[in-house]
């Protein structure tokens, strides 16, 4: 590190937001009288060379060096972090210990913790709920709630991450139905074996067609957005996905109103998909 470039600092603040905003931070009351957060003068480093470390390294050797803790809303630079001795904490840690010690108050809090979903910090623990009330007030546009459904610790709730999901779905409009899709499916498939992945994804994307009867923008929506995530496994997902929603359908009174049904909901997708709806059909 270049000497000129030298700081003292009490800790190292690691952003990677989408933009740069402290907004989420308010509660904490750091802002001055005329609005403003006071920091250092900002220093601005010279691109790296390609054979330099990267970014986030550079970060972690600052912070060893100093000994200076490491505040940063991404888990994976916190636990390398830990795992070489530097104290680190995130900024929901930090509005915890501020709540705990009365700073703010639980409604501040609450309001805070909002406010860094809709800034897509992601790396927050899931309350269900107020991510759904955050996606309802974006109107159920594929934003910040639908890449936290992107992080597989988000489906450790598997029941209540797929309420959240489906709900999203039967509210969003076309033009985001991919992007909520293709998100629930990166989640999912990161939270689950690899040995599972055809059945759990065959599951949801039955899911998906039946979440959208009379809208056959939701069963192609999903089928793209399976092809993105997993080109590899996209047509075997579907094929037993259209297996398994034939067997939901097929014992309705009037087998002709079971296939009408059938080809309703499959109707979005397209022939070549339709075709092998029709033969699973033929053959069962």
């Amino acid at each position: 590190m270049d000497s000129e470039v030298l700081r003292s600092a009490d800790a190292i603040i690691w952003c990677t937001g989408f933009r740069p905003s402290l907004s989420h931070l308010a509660g904490l009351g750091l802002r001055t009288p005329d609005g403003r957060i006071p920091h250092p003068e900002m220093v601005v480093l010279k691109s790296m060379r390609e054979d330099r470390e990267p970014a986030w390294a550079l970060t972690l050797d600052a912070a060893k060096h100093g000994n200076i803790p490491l505040w940063a809303d991404d888990t994976g630079l916190r636990r390398v972090a830990h795992s070489l001795g530097i104290k680190t904490f995130s900024t929901h840690a930090l509005l915890t210990i501020a709540y705990e010690r009365q700073r703010i108050d639980a409604e501040t809090f609450d309001q805070t913790i909002c406010e860094l979903i809709r800034e897509h910090v992601v790396d927050l623990p899931a309350d269900y709920a107020m991510l759904e009330a955050v996606a309802a007030e974006q109107d159920w546009h594929a934003g910040s709630v639908a890449i936290i459904l992107g992080r597989g610790p988000t489906w450790v709730d598997r029941r209540q991450a797929l309420e959240l999901f489906l709900t999203a779905y039967r509210n969003a409009p076309d033009d985001h139905l991919k992007s909520w899709a293709f998100w629930a499916i990166s989640g999912l498939r990161d939270a689950t074996a690899q040995d599972h992945h055809e059945e759990v994804l065959a599951n949801l994307a039955v899911l998906t067609f039946l979440s959208g009867q009379g809208r056959a923008s939701r069963a192609a929506a999903s089928t793209a957005a399976l092809d993105l995530v997993m080109p590899e496994l996209g047509q075997a997902v579907i094929h037993r996905a259209l297996k398994e929603l034939w067997n939901l359908v097929k014992d309705m009174p009037s087998v002709d109103r079971a296939v009408i049904l059938y080809f309703q909901i499959i109707g979005g997708l397209d022939d070549v998909h339709r075709q092998y709806g029709a033969q699973v059909i033929l053959e069962r």
